[in-house]
């Protein structure tokens, strides 16, 4: 068993072996656990006639400490989330596809990665002008490597989704103002975001999705780099519960909460 209080704050540990999170609900309050089935991923799914495994990742949503709910902030959900290792057909295991579209927000969510190596794809598309233009154009597309003990913020109006692209799981947390899970009826038609994440060769490639006509190249970019742009200094001291406990103020701002 590995312990993550350390790098989580919260009394947490994995088995890396059997790939299962362990906590004690003595310990630990969950608002509710979802374990994410593989037939509500289909349509982003690069192979759709999958049917192994059954459930894809789990999903902990307004995880806290027995007693200390009135301790985090009302306006938004502290969340951990569980990504075993492995491939859904030639992809590697990924989350479902997020978006928050907000004017106001400087950010849809801040990540912090407790375990193993969190793999996000954004991508975010052009207004359109036309109501009738059934097309999405792409504006940019990033990916980034967020490593354990490391924060990034995903900045709103981004469309999401995590991977992991390891033969080791990746448990991280999740500060968000609302669930934002996206409407697959708006990425029916290009079977999900612009860039597939596969294996192979036993390595990670990205590839194009051919659903989208003209995408810009997808830009490799830093944490630092990303976090810089929107405002964004992690407390290299706390983790993200911790912090979010002690500086309430600095996340609902970021949020718009």
């Amino acid at each position: 068993m590995l312990a993550l209080q350390a790098v989580s704050g919260l009394p947490l540990s994995i088995n890396l072996e059997l790939e299962q999170l362990y906590y004690s609900n003595t310990e630990i309050n969950c608002g509710s656990c979802v374990a994410v089935p593989l037939e509500s991923m289909s349509p982003v799914l690069l192979n759709k006639s999958l049917r192994y495994p059954e459930v894809v990742y789990t999903h902990h949503i307004q995880m806290h400490k027995v007693n200390e709910l009135a301790l985090m902030p009302s306006t938004f959900t502290y969340d951990v989330l569980f990504l075993p290792s492995g491939l859904l057909g030639i992809e590697f295991i990924k989350t479902h596809i997020f978006h928050m579209n907000s004017a106001f927000a400087p950010v849809a969510c801040v990540v912090n990665v407790f375990d193993g190596v969190l793999t996000v794809t954004m991508q975010k598309n052009k207004v359109k002008n036309d109501a009738f233009d059934i097309n999405v154009t792409v504006a940019e597309s990033w990916v980034a490597d967020v490593h354990a003990g490391q924060k990034l913020v995903i900045p709103a109006g981004c469309y999401y989704t995590f991977s992991n692209c390891l033969e080791t799981p990746v448990v991280f947390a999740r500060v968000v103002a609302q669930e934002h899970q996206v409407d697959y009826h708006t990425l029916r038609r290009e079977n999900g975001l612009a860039y597939y994440l596969i294996s192979k060769n036993a390595k990670r490639e990205i590839v194009h999705n051919p659903r989208y006509r003209e995408v810009p190249s997808i830009k490799e970019v830093s944490i630092n780099d990303l976090n810089n742009k929107y405002g964004y200094t992690p407390d290299a001291d706390l983790p993200l519960y911790e912090e979010v406990k002690v500086h309430n103020l600095k996340y609902s701002d970021l949020l718009n909460v």
